[in-house]
């Protein structure tokens, strides 16, 4: 009778293994092609497969930690589902709070609806908890050109100058250019 026991969980602890592998596997094979659409500002991947046989709950992050959630929301976003992408943007903060790739993402959000105020506060975390990152010094840069607040781009710019990026210094001039002029 012991015995059994014993087997009964073993085999139960094994398939369930088998069953997170393959949901693992399944995943991993659709974030290669996000990933790749991510990293190179495109968005090839069809709408069926990121929304209907990509299940980001199990697993949360791509193999890379960025959240699944982020990843689906950029879609959502560009088909202009705004809201489907704003949820899943919140979730995904809990489920990353370090890599700060949802704040800049609904930075964006905000700024496209004219909501200022909220666009700051999220490009703001995100540029100051990340500065060397290219997509947090922009939102940031683009909310301070739009509030005309040349001291605190000048401010945020001497974090970033030291940074061998010769982005940073092109987009400072630009932004220093359009609050300031010549």
């Amino acid at each position: 009778m012991k015995n059994n026991l014993i087997y009964v969980i073993i085999t139960l602890f094994l398939i369930s293994i088998i069953y997170s592998s393959y949901k693992i596997f399944h995943s991993s094979y659709i974030q290669t092609y996000m990933m790749w659409d991510f990293n190179n500002d495109e968005y090839n991947v069809p709408y069926e497969m990121y929304a209907e046989k990509l299940d980001d709950n199990y697993p949360v992050l791509t193999l890379t930690a960025i959240p699944l959630k982020f990843l689906k929301a950029r879609y959502l976003f560009k088909i202009d589902s705004i809201q489907s992408a704003k949820e899943l943007l919140w979730k995904a903060k809990k489920e990353n709070p370090y890599l700060k790739a949802s704040e800049a993402a609904l930075s964006e959000i905000y700024f496209n609806e004219e909501k200022y105020d909220s666009s700051l506060y999220y490009s703001k975390d995100a540029f100051y908890s990340l500065t060397n990152v290219n997509r947090h010094r922009h939102e940031y840069f683009k909310n301070l050109v739009y509030q005309k607040d040349s001291i605190e781009l000048d401010n945020a710019f001497d974090l970033l100058k030291n940074y061998n990026n010769p982005n940073h210094w092109y987009e400072y001039f630009q932004s220093r250019y359009r609050i300031v002029g010549k």
